[in-house]
């Protein structure tokens, strides 16, 4: 569980300088109402503290609660990030 959450943080902070890039230049937009306000109310240093924060968060929490529940939903976390990583690639490399 430790490197699926290991795998987990480096692809949301993937999945941040991506997003970050595609909003910039205007690839993408940010469809995520609250990531959005996040990104262009609050700045671009709380999206990312948040986008890279909030996955580290794991850590701690993974030792102390040993549910199936929990672990669950790491793991579904891990894989809604892994097929929307290819998709952030594709945009930022085939758009521009």
């Amino acid at each position: 569980m430790k490197v699926l959450i290991i795998v987990l943080v480096l692809l949301c902070a993937g999945d941040a300088v991506l997003t970050d890039i595609g909003l910039t230049y205007d690839y993408i937009s940010e469809q995520n109402p609250m990531m959005h306000y996040l990104y262009f109310e609050g700045g671009v240093v709380w999206f990312y503290i948040i986008k890279i924060g909030l996955p580290l968060l794991l850590f701690p929490l993974y030792k102390r609660i040993r549910s199936k529940v929990f672990h669950m939903a790491i793991t579904i976390v891990f894989l809604l990030y892994v097929s929307v990583f290819p998709l952030h690639l594709y945009w930022i490399f085939t758009i521009p």
